[in-house]
């Protein structure tokens, strides 16, 4: 036996069986769609845990880098200057970690959660807000105090029983930032009520990862209460900052990938690379 061409042989082998596993990695490690057997497989899943998908599973695989961000609020001082007065509030702190901040008719709160509270009180007499266009200008002039405004986008402005109530969202290069959202109330009684959290970004950061909606649809079957059927109305991909750390709330960070999975129960976000848990129905995974 010639084993020197068999020897040659064999290596040309391992060199196809090589060049054919690398090709798959590849294929697989670049490609923009799931595959059919992959949305099956998930669908069914969530079937069998009484999960029904509302609207089509996502089918888009993105690549996405994290982004570089700045918590405003971990200076409360600033934002008390630019909302109460430079120099004129007084600073206590809240039986909740919160700081708050007082002057006259307004009362700003500061949270761990990366948001804050900003109450006016004005009394029905002095504060007559009586259409959408004059509440949507009046909230946008408290907005401008410090933050731009083309980072936002109204979502919503109606007039309910006691007022109005307005909610935008926050977008960075067409990405919506989840836990920047902007919540306002104007009561008929004359109180403004304001909600943000505010994160500024300073660019992207690292490569691009892969993100895909799998590995939040199985985490969410852990987080539901599967006894009864859940329906998953919307899921959206966005992005969800880094606001704290051990109930305290930090300067810089960074927002990863993000989904956001809106159900009958509540929403919940996940995270786009790893899909852990965020965020569920308006409680921080570090207060759980």
């Amino acid at each position: 036996m010639d084993w020197a061409k068999v020897k040659t042989i064999l290596i040309i082998v391992f060199l196809i069986v090589n060049i054919f596993l690398m090709m798959k990695v590849v294929e697989k490690s670049c490609r923009r769609e799931l595959k059919a057997d992959e949305i099956q497989s998930v669908t069914s899943l969530l079937s069998q845990n009484n999960i029904i998908l509302q609207q089509q599973m996502p089918t888009k695989i993105s690549f996405m880098p994290r982004i570089k961000t700045t918590n405003e609020i971990a200076e409360g001082d600033w934002l008390a200057d630019k909302l109460i007065g430079s120099g004129k509030w007084t600073k206590v702190q809240g039986q909740t970690n919160e700081t708050i901040y007082t002057f006259e008719d307004k009362k700003l709160k500061v949270g761990v959660n990366g948001r804050f509270n900003y109450t006016i009180n004005k009394g029905p007499d002095k504060l007559q807000l009586n259409s959408e266009d004059k509440v949507k200008e009046y909230i946008y002039n408290i907005l401008r105090l410090y933050t731009t405004i083309e980072n936002y986008t109204l979502e919503s402005l109606v007039k309910g029983r006691d007022g109005y109530e307005l909610k935008l969202s926050c977008y960075y290069k067409d990405n919506e930032i989840f836990n920047n959202y902007v919540e306002a109330k104007v009561n008929d009684s004359g109180q403004i009520i304001l909600t943000h959290g505010l994160v500024s970004f300073d660019g992207f950061v690292g490569k691009p990862k892969k993100v895909t909606p799998v590995d939040a649809l199985i985490e969410l079957i852990k987080s539901v209460e599967r006894s009864s059927q859940t329906t998953v109305r919307e899921v959206l991909l966005g992005y969800y900052a880094d606001v704290n750390k051990n109930q305290e709330v930090i300067k810089y960070g960074e927002a990863d990938p993000a989904w956001k999975i809106i159900t009958d129960k509540g929403t919940y976000i996940f995270d786009g690379y790893n899909g852990s848990l965020l965020y569920e129905s308006g409680v921080l995974q570090e207060e759980l």
